[in-house]
């Protein structure tokens, strides 16, 4: 055999060999873009899935303020929300009204604390919270929350602690509770209904 024959035999090899690592390459480049376009496609589906629920929501998002806007007057009307100009003035007046309705109970006040918890400038509605720190009997604060739960505007009792006190009066002992409460009652604006 000749020295040109070994070379083409070797070149054979070689180009054997090169074809064969190409497929090889080929193959596995084929693989991997069949692995992009399946997560590609499920990415795909699932941002296309995020995008018809958001329209959904964004298409309703009229009927959702008119419904909202039409609770509002409601609610307003029946007395379930309560009716003010400013929120500060209606913490103040709601403050008041709680006092005269504790004493009218014949329940002693320790303190008194409201706030507006209104976050967002675009709610219609802002709850206001309000802390009691109150001392009565038994007999007494039962009347009270019910006071609370049939007061209009509508309130909800957000919390409540009841613990016995001991105290000693001059002439007797006597239980009373030591009472912590929070209410929260509801705000609509007169000038955004």
């Amino acid at each position: 055999m000749t020295s040109s024959g070994v070379i083409s035999n070797s070149h054979k090899n070689s180009a054997a060999l090169l074809l064969l690592l190409s497929v090889g390459f080929i193959f596995s480049l084929l693989s991997l873009l069949a692995e992009i376009k399946t997560e590609a496609k499920q990415e795909y589906e699932s941002t296309s899935m995020q995008l018809d629920k958001y329209q959904s929501v964004a298409s309703r998002s009229t009927e959702y303020e008119e419904n909202s806007q039409a609770l509002t007057i409601l609610f307003s009307k029946n007395n379930i929300l309560y009716d003010a100009k400013e929120v500060s003035l209606a913490v103040t007046t709601l403050q008041k009204e709680l006092k005269v309705r504790i004493q009218q109970a014949g329940i002693k006040l320790l303190s008194i604390q409201a706030k507006s918890l209104k976050q967002d400038n675009d709610i219609a509605i802002t709850p206001i919270n309000i802390k009691l720190h109150l001392r009565a009997d038994n007999k007494k604060l039962a009347q009270f929350i019910h006071t609370l739960e049939t007061y209009k505007p509508r309130g909800f009792i957000e919390s409540l602690k009841i613990q016995s006190q001991r105290i000693k009066n001059r002439n007797k002992n006597s239980d009373e509770l030591d009472v912590k409460l929070e209410y929260n009652v509801f705000l609509v604006s007169k000038n955004e209904r």
